[in-house]
């Protein structure tokens, strides 16, 4: 089920206090996104996971020529230098794990 956003705001970008709705496919009603996350923690980190792209040279690095202590170093850098949480960092890097087939 995809779900399409509509964000109303003046660059059509997703900015905090900012009206958010979803249409739902079936029935192309308008649903406010606050109704879709159980918290504000939970949309934020929705949203955050969506926008973390790590570089697959990245992901070979750190499972090929890293033992894994310096695995560890190597994600904590990487989530602190682009602002990220590092759990999800952690969460993506697992999902990119098993599809690139380390």
């Amino acid at each position: 089920m995809h779900l399409k956003f509509i964000c109303y705001t003046p660059n059509f970008k997703i900015q905090k206090g900012y009206l958010c709705l979803i249409i739902v496919p079936n029935c192309q009603k308008k649903i406010s996104i606050s109704k879709v996350f159980c918290s504000r923690d939970c949309k934020d980190n929705y949203f955050q996971m969506v926008a973390i792209q790590i570089p697959k040279p990245f992901i070979k690095r750190i499972f090929v020529f890293c033992d894994k202590e310096q695995r560890e170093k190597e994600i904590s850098n990487f989530a602190r230098r682009h602002g990220w949480k590092e759990s999800l960092i952690r969460n993506k890097i697992e999902k990119l794990k098993e599809e690139y087939g380390y």
